[in-house]
């Protein structure tokens, strides 16, 4: 994803997810040729329905490991 629709995504989740302002750190970093956003949050099954639309609606792939959750774009093949 492009740096300010990582930016963006931020706004949208805090909108959707209560839980969000519980995260201990925030960050935006480059890699593999895009943005990722990773934050150390884990989401509450509350989320889970509004963080699945807007998952599904920027064509993201979400990882999660040791209280990380990460967003990313899905590789287009």
């Amino acid at each position: 994803m492009k740096r300010d629709e990582a930016v963006s995504l931020i706004k949208e989740i805090m909108d959707c997810c209560p839980t969000f302002y519980e995260a201990q750190a925030v960050s935006i970093m480059e890699e593999r040729g895009g943005w990722a956003l990773s934050v150390f949050w884990v989401p509450h099954s509350s989320d889970g329905e509004c963080l699945g639309k807007i998952v599904a609606k920027h064509g993201l792939e979400v990882a999660a490991s040791n209280g990380r959750t990460v967003f990313r774009s899905i590789k287009k093949t």
